[in-house]
């Protein structure tokens, strides 16, 4: 999407290279350092720039104060790409006393080669220099600073002192070559190879001259002469891998980058360029390992800092991405490219207002599809929905072929509304991205607006044009699922695993699918991936998933441990597994965790967060604000982090300064339903009910918010005991949304006003419309059971068991509910729940009260005795327990446990039950 690197590189990033390296420097040196001198002059000559080096390195230990061989010595780093040691050996010379005219040069050249076009042109104009050579190298900063039109009046002075000036001309074609200019460019080259058939430089700008014609043949053979003149030639060398690799003979161009590297293993341009091969064959981490090795020599060397970026983005590691990219932006404000990916880079990372600042000068100029596309995608992560649509139309209307934009607009429109609309620019972005991901985009939003036909349509036209991929049989397999076609979906999710075992998405679907009957088989499946691929932890988190929800904390931990130690370095293995310690009361284990992981990601926003998180549930609500606060500076333009701070100003009662950070979560996002609730509560606690009024009308005024807003009214009204103006808000509520929420409140509003008949009318007739809502069914079992109407109760927890594993909670209200009824089913009932779950008070009160009733009393007063120790608050198991001992002929112990239970529940005396039971007993 992005653009990061393709095969064809911008030109201005080679230029910058060619900029810098243009010129041949001869030198001097022999046994004495005269002699040394001149033998480091012949190597240089012949072309060994190393056996050159040593040799001046000989004489400067012989002599340190040679300023002939520092200044040798400084132009030989500059032939071989290093800027740095260039520059370090030019201004010991200069020094020395070498003259400007030596010294100027070779510093302006040393600073072009590492980027530092500012710097270079700074250091010629205050050398007041303005012979043709030094206009020459003035015109190669300009270009570097993509000040095109200054760089050309810099060659033309150049040529006014010397018409002849080789590298002016060169200069001037460049500059020719950028504008456009190609027939300009080429007859420039031609004139110095005229006068000088074996110039390099010229021969090399041939050969860009080629490329930028579409010419590949012609620019090979243009680097094959400079090679065949100076076959250690760094620059030749590299456009050639560079053109070699746009042809996709990767191997080739991976043979030059050797020869290259036994030249100059550690030039940066030669980093950069094997870090370009990497990205062009999809190897995102080799990629920034050569370009992070290039930015340890040179850290201003641009165009290895926009890879830089690049790579840590298509890595998802965007504070990283942000902060090369930022530099690269400083650095060459101009470049839309990098603005782009810069703007993308914070888009990701919450801060889409920044991106469109970063992305604005590209927008005033009215002419860039790519940019308009990245601004509609900013604009729809602020929700401004309108804003988005303008953006990305105009893209669209830039360039109607550009998929991207299509794809964003498609989105956009589905999001407003329109869906008709969304799914034609989808189309049209498939049509124009047949092999991309437009295709999967439309099934996946099929998909999720559960038009589950039409994903399935789209996954047979694209596995006809483009072959079966498991991605698309995933897509495949929830369709089926969501048309209740379990067979099909399985088959689908094999068929993906067969064609790609690693492929874990379709693993997970299975497993799923085997959970819901045999949790077992869904745990073998998933810990047979992880022996297969034990570095996986998406595999890793749901076999916790999994644990978790048969509520087995310790293999939660352990899985989650094994997921941070398959990944130490990553992030998200840290969060979760922080998360699970928080859960399991480890607040000490969660810190320590988070504050190693900080030590590598010192500014992850998520860390932070987790780390705030951590400090609440220890108690810590001062290191919980600082966390907080801090988060806040991070990410400014982010609702979040000003809500986190909010949340513990509330924790700690501080209402004045909850307040000033909800307002401020408010106006980057007015409707921020998480922060109207909490500022609601915050005015609550104060006894403003007129702010609250306000703030409630303003909710519910909201498009996304107004029925959260009659939730909330109905809410408070509730717990002022208004239950009529409670109830007329759930149902405005009703109206505006159908969902169970909204009906179970109004069942208990209506059941505190005495009217809990029709409650529970209402809930069943939701239920019989919705007949799978586990939840509610649920519900009104539990209704039921309470109002004591146990024959509905009974078909309601029959109901929920046919669709949700059983629980010994389930079956033991089940239980109840038969003996209730008189229903033989009972006691075996209840013996099924307390084989599931023996330790549970009421289980076993339950079953106890029933052998009793049904004559099994000493059996009975054991299970009794059971539940009393394990519940000994539990006010019907000890009554229960007390009338068995009296069945049983044992008077004092059935006084003794009435006697606690009076002790324990001073109400208790009043209940008719127990008086009657102590009467018998007196």
């Amino acid at each position: 999407m992005y653009g990061l690197v393709k095969a064809s590189v911008d030109a201005r990033a080679y230029l910058l290279i060619a900029c810098s390296t243009f010129l041949a420097i001869t030198g001097c040196g022999s046994e004495s350092p005269e002699t040394l001198l001149a033998q480091a002059r012949q190597y240089e000559q012949a072309g060994d720039h190393r056996a050159a080096m040593i040799q001046l390195k000989n004489a400067l230990q012989e002599t340190p104060d040679n300023r002939e061989a520092r200044l040798s010595l400084a132009n030989i780093h500059i032939v071989l790409g290093d800027g740095a040691a260039a520059e370090k050996e030019a201004r010991r010379a200069a020094q020395l006393g070498a003259p400007a005219a030596r010294t100027v040069p070779a510093i302006a050249r040393a600073q072009l080669l590492q980027g530092q076009f500012q710097r270079a042109l700074d250091e010629l104009e205050r050398s007041g220099m303005d012979d043709a050579g030094s206009l020459a190298l003035r015109g190669e900063a300009l270009l570097g600073l993509q000040q095109g039109a200054l760089a050309r009046q810099a060659y033309a002075k150049a040529l006014e002192r010397d018409p002849a000036h080789v590298d002016a001309m060169l200069g001037l074609a460049r500059q020719d070559l950028l504008d456009g200019d190609l027939g300009g460019a080429a007859r420039l080259a031609e004139d110095v190879l005229r006068t000088a058939p074996d110039n390099t430089s010229a021969w090399l700008l041939k050969g860009e001259l080629a490329k930028a014609n579409h010419q590949p043949a012609a620019a090979l053979a243009a680097y094959d002469r400079v090679l065949a003149i100076a076959p250690k030639n760094l620059l030749a060398r590299l456009q050639k891998a560079h053109l070699l690799m746009g042809n996709k003979d990767y191997a080739a161009a991976r043979a030059e980058l050797a020869k290259a590297a036994q030249v100059a293993p550690n030039n940066p341009g030669t980093l950069y360029v094997r870090g370009l091969l990497e990205a062009e064959q999809g190897q995102y981490k080799e990629a920034l390992a050569a370009a992070q090795a290039a930015l340890r020599v040179n850290p201003d060397h641009w165009p290895t800092v926009f890879l830089a970026g690049s790579m840590q983005l298509k890595l998802r590691s965007l504070p990283q991405a942000e902060e090369h990219l930022r530099r690269y932006v400083q650095a060459l404000p101009g470049n839309a490219d990098a603005r782009r990916l810069l703007a993308a880079a914070l888009t990701e990372s919450s801060q889409a207002k920044e991106a469109l600042k970063v992305l604005a000068p590209v927008l005033e100029r009215d002419a860039d599809a790519a940019a308009f596309a990245m601004a509609g995608k900013a604009a729809l992560a602020l929700k401004q929905h309108g804003q988005a649509t303008a953006y990305l139309e105009r893209a669209v209307a830039l360039d109607p072929k550009l998929a991207e934009a299509r794809r964003s607009l498609g989105l956009v429109r589905i999001a407003n509304g329109q869906r008709e609309r969304g799914f034609a620019e989808l189309e049209a972005a498939e049509r124009l991205d047949p092999g991309g991901e437009s295709g999967l985009l439309l099934a996946l939003t099929a998909l999720r607006l559960q038009e589950f036909d039409k994903a399935l349509s789209t996954v047979k036209t694209l596995e006809s044009r483009n072959g079966a991929k498991p991605e698309l049989l995933q897509v495949a397999g929830q369709a089926y699922l969501g048309k209740r076609q379990d067979a099909e979906a399985r088959a689908s999710f094999e068929r993906a695993v067969r064609l790609a075992p690693a492929y874990f998405p379709a693993v997970a679907s299975l497993a799923e699918m085997d959970r819901r009957e045999h949790p077992a088989a869904a745990r073998q499946r998933l810990t047979a991936y992880v022996t297969a691929y034990p570095k996986s932890v998406a595999a890793m988190n749901a076999l916790a998933n999994l644990a978790g929800a048969e509520n087995r904390m310790d293999q939660v931990t352990y899985w989650l441990e094994r997921a941070r130690d398959a990944q130490p370095h990553a992030v998200p293995p840290v969060i979760q597994l922080s998360a699970q310690y928080l859960r399991t009361g480890q607040q000490r284990k969660a810190l320590a965790l988070i504050r190693n992981a900080q030590v590598a990601h010192s500014s992850d926003a998520s860390l932070l967060d987790m780390l705030g998180q951590a400090q609440l549930a220890e108690g810590d609500t001062a290191g919980a604000i600082e966390s907080y606060q801090k988060l806040a500076s991070l990410m400014p333009d982010t609702p979040l982090a000003h809500l986190r701070v909010a949340a513990v100003h509330v924790v700690r009662q501080n209402d004045g300064a909850a307040e000033s950070a909800l307002k401020k979560v408010l106006q980057l996002q007015p409707d921020h339903l998480e922060a109207e609730v909490m500022l609601l509560q915050v005015l609550k606690r104060q006894g403003r009910g007129d702010q609250m009024q306000a703030l409630l009308r303003q909710v519910q005024a909201q498009k996304n918010n107004a029925k959260a807003g009659y939730m909330m009214e109905g809410d408070w009204m509730a717990e002022q005991k208004r239950y009529p103006a409670a109830l007329a808000a759930y149902e405005k509520a009703y109206q505006l949304g159908r969902t169970r929420d909204v009906v179970l409140r109004q069942h208990m509003v209506l059941a505190a006003q005495g009217n809990g008949a029709e409650g529970l009318r209402r809930v069943a007739a939701w239920q019989k419309e919705h007949p799978d809502d586990v939840s509610v069914r649920a519900y009104l079992a539990e209704a039921y059971t309470s109002a004591r109407q146990y024959k509905p109760a009974i078909e309601h927890w029959q109901a929920l068991l046919k669709n949700v594993q059983p629980s010994a909670t389930i079956l033991n209200n089940l239980a109840w509910a038969y003996h209730q009824e008189k229903d033989a089913r009972a006691l075996p009932t209840a013996e099924q729940a307390y084989k599931l779950d023996s330790k549970s008070g009421a289980v076993a009160d339950t079953l106890g009260w029933i052998l009793v009733e049904e004559g099994q009393v000493p059996r009975g007063i054991a299970v009794l005795k059971q539940a009393v120790a394990v519940a000994p608050s539990m006010r019907e198991a000890r009554y229960h327990l007390a009338y068995a001992l009296k069945q049983s002929g044992d008077k004092p112990q059935a006084r003794a446990q009435l006697q606690q239970l009076i002790a324990a529940h001073g109400d208790a005396a009043a209940d008719q039950r127990i008086r009657a039971l102590l009467g018998e007993l007196n």
